[in-house]
């Protein structure tokens, strides 16, 4: 089995001072299969009340070109190799597209939450997260079958370091 190379490139900035918190980073994947070719970033900005940390974070991931199409063989291969044949092929095609369609990648998201840092080692965060999932751009849902949608997602966390 021939292995295709698949690069990686990022760069991320960030500052952090007694009140204030910012960070950004832009990461692009790239390769011999055009499906992978993707970009990523995010930005995010934070402000700190003591032990609370109040932040925000806006992200995006986006595969590089449009779609494959689904094409329309049905019809125009019936006369040429009957309907039983032309399905098939048109079978084929479809599911073709759907599978390169399953690798892409096409949402944005905005976060919001709070940081509670008990001591030194230990934290809790509660955050929300909000998903905007574009047509044919759901790879990070499996099961959203490219259709274009929005998730919510909470979480509770406690972090600790050991």
């Amino acid at each position: 089995m021939k292995r295709e190379p698949l690069n990686f490139l990022e760069v991320g900035a960030s500052y952090e001072g007694d009140r204030w918190l910012w960070s950004a980073e832009l990461a692009t994947l790239f390769g011999q299969f055009p499906a992978s070719h993707t970009i990523n970033g995010y930005t995010s900005l934070g402000r700190r009340f003591g032990p609370l940390t109040v932040y925000g974070v806006l992200a995006a991931s986006r595969t590089k070109g449009g779609p494959a199409i689904e094409p329309q063989w049905g019809t125009t291969l019936a006369p040429l190799i009957g309907p039983q044949a032309a399905a098939q092929a048109q079978y084929l095609g479809s599911t073709t597209a759907m599978a390169i369609n399953t690798q892409r990648q096409s949402q944005r998201s905005l976060s919001l939450g709070v940081r509670w840092d008990l001591n030194s080692q230990t934290a809790w965060k509660l955050q929300w997260d909000r998903y905007f999932v574009d047509e044919q751009g759901s790879f990070l849902y499996r099961n959203a079958m490219g259709k274009p949608g929005r998730v919510d997602v909470g979480s509770i966390v406690l972090d600790f370091v050991f």
